[in-house]
């Protein structure tokens, strides 16, 4: 119902589609959607219609994240929010999101986790919030393409191992998030484990 609430009021009514939308939403959403459009497809819940529309939705979101990045997003971890919803979303529902855009997605995440992520696992923006959104979304894709049995570049591992290993020393002793920065009192301890 959802999903399709949205699809209604922010893209087929063309007058208000992409004024409702911005990249991190739309990325965050696409992460969002993966698990849900998977299991209502299991359960063959939704109908031939419906799946066609939402592979019409799902690529021209992939296709406005891709015209709407911009460079600085290699180092944001609004890029990563952005990158990590193609790609969780694409490795769950597998070729619902053009090939094309699929690549890039994966070529520009390679990127960011290279340049954002530092040599001992800690975010270069140094707020634990935005530390754990980077750690918690690669894991994301880590773990659909683990689940998907897609090739990962080995490299995206080794920098979660890292992440892992700093995200310790970010967990107070409640199992809260360490508050430094553009950083909310929440529970991270699970994450954690």
């Amino acid at each position: 119902y959802y999903i399709f609430a949205w699809i209604k009021n922010n893209y087929d009514i063309t007058s208000v589609r992409y004024s409702t939308w911005r990249t991190i939403d739309t990325g965050i959403r696409l992460l969002n959607w993966a698990p849900t459009v998977d299991l209502l497809k299991k359960r063959h819940l939704l109908t031939t219609k419906e799946l066609k529309k939402l592979g019409e939705v799902v690529n021209e979101q992939a296709q406005y994240l891709e015209n709407h990045y911009i460079e600085k997003y290699d180092l944001s971890n609004w890029g990563v929010l952005i990158t990590t919803g193609i790609l969780t979303f694409d490795a769950v529902n597998l070729r619902m999101i053009n090939e094309e855009k699929v690549d890039w997605a994966k070529s520009k995440f390679t990127i960011q986790m290279r340049v954002q992520v530092d040599s001992e696992g800690i975010h270069w923006e140094q707020s634990p919030l935005y530390f754990v959104e980077v750690f918690r979304s690669a894991l994301c894709v880590y773990g659909a393409y683990q689940s998907a049995q897609i090739p990962l570049k080995s490299e995206i591992k080794k920098i979660l191992v890292k992440m892992l290993q700093a995200f310790e020393y970010q967990i107070l002793p409640d199992g809260k998030l360490l508050q430094q920065g553009d950083t909310d009192t929440i529970p991270v301890r699970d994450l954690f484990n």
